[in-house]
C-alpha cells in the first residue's frame, strides 16, 4: 500500500482482534486463553509497552507456564506474544509519529524499542517505508 494510504487512514484506536468477539464459553479449550485472561494480558502490554515485556512476565499474569501461555495466546489471537507486542509497539510509534513533534529516538524509546535503529528496522519491515518518510507524509 502507498504511504498516502497509511497517513490518511491512520486510526489511533488499538487493533481489534477478531477472535475477541463474544464466543460461547464452550468454544474454549485448554489450548485457548479465556477472554478475561487475554484482556488482563493485553492491558498489561498496553500499560507497559515502553518497558521490557518478557514471556515469563506475561505468562505469570495468566498463571500459565511460558510455553503453555505462548501456545494458548497464539491459538487465541493468531499471533505469538512477541509478534503481538511488536505490533502494538509499531502502532504506538505510528501514533506518536503522526501526532507529535517528538524526535524519532524519543518515539522509539516511548514505544518500547531499544533505539531508533530498532524502530526503523521494524517499521520498514512491516510498513514498507521508514518512520521519517511516514512523518513527512503526515505533515
Amino acid at each position: 500500500m502507498s504511504l498516502e494510504h497509511y497517513a490518511s487512514s491512520f486510526d489511533p484506536q488499538p487493533l481489534q482482534l477478531s477472535l475477541l468477539e463474544a464466543e460461547p464459553a464452550s468454544a474454549y479449550s485448554r489450548t485457548r486463553l479465556p477472554l478475561y485472561l487475554l484482556k488482563r494480558v493485553r492491558e498489561h502490554i498496553d500499560s507497559n509497552i515502553d518497558d521490557s515485556l518478557s514471556l515469563d512476565t506475561l505468562a505469570a499474569i495468566a498463571r500459565f507456564s511460558p510455553s503453555h501461555f505462548s501456545r494458548c495466546f497464539r491459538n487465541t489471537t493468531g499471533l505469538t506474544p512477541h509478534a503481538y507486542v511488536m505490533q502494538q509497539r509499531l502502532l504506538r510509534a505510528r501514533l506518536l509519529i503522526a501526532n507529535t513533534s517528538l524526535g524519532l529516538t524519543e518515539i522509539a524509546l516511548r514505544a518500547g524499542f531499544s533505539d531508533q535503529s530498532h524502530l526503523t528496522r521494524w517499521f520498514h519491515r512491516r510498513m514498507g517505508f521508514t518512520p521519517g518518510a511516514f512523518r513527512s507524509q503526515c505533515r
